[in-house]
């Protein structure tokens, strides 16, 4: 009997492993991006409580995100784009609730941690 794990899904030939990795940097620097920024409106708790927290966050970012996006997207088109912040920032708040060490204010320090993500990422993109 054959089971299908997380590793393997993550290392499959052919498939883009470099994705996920990638994806869980681009959340560790904006991490760290929005703490020098933010000061104590966003706390993290140390680099491996921050490599756990990018994990937590891209693997909801990679299920419920999806949904979410789907659910919003003519909403996300008329307000071009704008509701895409919103459902980034609510998986932030959700990552905030289920992780212990990571500690945001409010719904509006979610928000401005998904634009940094946002700016970070497309810095990182045109860099790479």
């Amino acid at each position: 009997m054959n089971y299908l794990l997380l590793t393997d899904v993550l290392f499959a030939e052919g498939s883009d492993t470099n994705t996920f990795f990638f994806k869980v940097f681009i959340i560790i620097l904006s991490v760290f991006a929005a703490e020098k920024i933010m000061g104590n409106d966003v706390q993290s708790g140390g680099l491996l409580n921050t490599l756990i927290l990018a994990v937590v966050i891209v693997i909801l970012n990679e299920t419920l995100g999806y949904f979410l996006h789907f659910i919003t997207a003519p909403f996300n088109w008329i307000s071009f784009g704008l509701v895409s912040l919103l459902v980034n920032a609510l998986i932030l708040k959700i990552a905030d609730g289920l992780f212990s060490k990571f500690k945001l204010k409010s719904f509006w320090t979610a928000f401005w941690m998904a634009v940094i993500i946002s700016v970070v990422t497309m810095v990182v993109n045109k860099i790479w």
